[in-house]
This record gives C-alpha cells, sequence and structure tokens, in this order.
C-alpha cells in the first residue's frame, strides 16, 4: 500500500506563498495548481509560458547541478498544462517583475538570472511550512496537491496521468485513494434524492 501523501488545502497554498520571498511566491501558486515537478518547474522560460492561453510548455527540467535544459523525467512528461485563471493572474505579476525579458529567461531564478537550486528552496519552503503550522511538509507535497486538487475538479485517472506527465495510470492512481471522496457523495446523493420522502415513512409499530 502506497504511503500517505501529504497535501495541502488551497487556503494553506496561499498561506504558504505568503511566507516566501517575493522571487519564488508564484512558484508555490503553480507548483499546486499545476502539479508540475520541481525540476519542470523550476526550469521553465519565458518562452514556454503563454500568459494569453493560460498555459505552460513542459518540455525539459533542471538537473541537479542546475543546468535547466535537462531532460524530463520520461517522453510523456512533455506536455502542456492548463492553469486556472486565477494562477495565471499570479503568473503574470510575477513575470512582470521578476522575470528577464528575454524568451529563453527562466521563470523563477535568483537575482542574477540563475536557476534556484534544491538547497535553497528547501530552506525557504522549511521556513514558509513552518510559519503556518506544518512542518512536515515538503515541496514536492505541492505535486501531490496538484492532483488531489485535479481528482476534486472531477478529473479521471487519465486526465491526472497527462497532466502530471505520469508514463502510466499506476503512477496517477498512487494520488487517487487520497481524493476519494465517491462514497460520501453517493451518501449525499442519496439524502438529496430520497431523504425526503423517506422522512415521511411512518416506522412500523414493533410487534
Amino acid at each position: 500500500r502506497p504511503a500517505e501523501r501529504g497535501t495541502v488545502t488551497p487556503a494553506e497554498v496561499a498561506l504558504l506563498a505568503a511566507q516566501m520571498p517575493q522571487h519564488v511566491r508564484a512558484a508555490v501558486f503553480v507548483a499546486a495548481w499545476s502539479g508540475l515537478r520541481y525540476g519542470e518547474l523550476f526550469a521553465l522560460a519565458r518562452r514556454h509560458v503563454d500568459l494569453e492561453t493560460g498555459t505552460l510548455k513542459v518540455e525539459r527540467a533542471l538537473t541537479a547541478d542546475r543546468d535547466a535544459h535537462g531532460l524530463t523525467k520520461t517522453q510523456g512528461s512533455v506536455r502542456t498544462v492548463v492553469l486556472p485563471a486565477f494562477v495565471i493572474d499570479e503568473l503574470w505579476r510575477h513575470m512582470d517583475s521578476h522575470t528577464g525579458g528575454s524568451a529563453d529567461s527562466l521563470v523563477f531564478a535568483t537575482t542574477d538570472g540563475n536557476p534556484i537550486d534544491s538547497a535553497n528552496l528547501s530552506r525557504m519552503f522549511a521556513r514558509a511550512r513552518k510559519a503556518i503550522g506544518r512542518p512536515e511538509l515538503h515541496w514536492h507535497d505541492l505535486r501531490h496537491t496538484g492532483a488531489t486538487l485535479a481528482y476534486g475538479a472531477g478529473a479521471s485517472v487519465k486526465d491526472v496521468q497527462r497532466r502530471l506527465g505520469h508514463s502510466t495510470t499506476r503512477a496517477a492512481m498512487i494520488y487517487a485513494h487520497a481524493a476519494d471522496d465517491s462514497d460520501r457523495i453517493i451518501a449525499e446523493r442519496l439524502n438529496a434524492e430520497f431523504g425526503a420522502s423517506a422522512r415521511n415513512v411512518t416506522p412500523l409499530r414493533q410487534q
């Protein structure tokens, strides 16, 4: 049985973002609402973002030595991800202030335009998670959150597989159990459909 994945609520996503430095604040929103891997997110360049259509083109990944031109995890990881409009608003404000004007400028970068390494990101995120009372969280939990939020919006396993860039449905299904609220939904629909009439039934007298 797969281990439980850490997730955060939409409200906690906003709280975490507020605790991060300005130049990576929007990265929290994009990570949580897109499900991009750390390497995919921090390898994004301006040319990969279409603010008009609200899409991100994922075609490369940041490597361990901070090379932003690394390969994605699998061929299936090359994809286009559509973001919610409110996340695009956050990204637009970020890019206007923190992203260089070149098509190859990294969307999320250090002040001198270099890639943000995982150690620095972990330190920043550690302070943010502690500040909101979720010290157990890791950056990768934002990817788990992206999957859970997609399932909550009605996505199928296949939908989540494509959105997160999984090569097989098995990986996408790992997240499904955390978002499986189907039995509660069934109960609510049964109540809505039959509750009123069921309450009007006079119980049989005990013999």
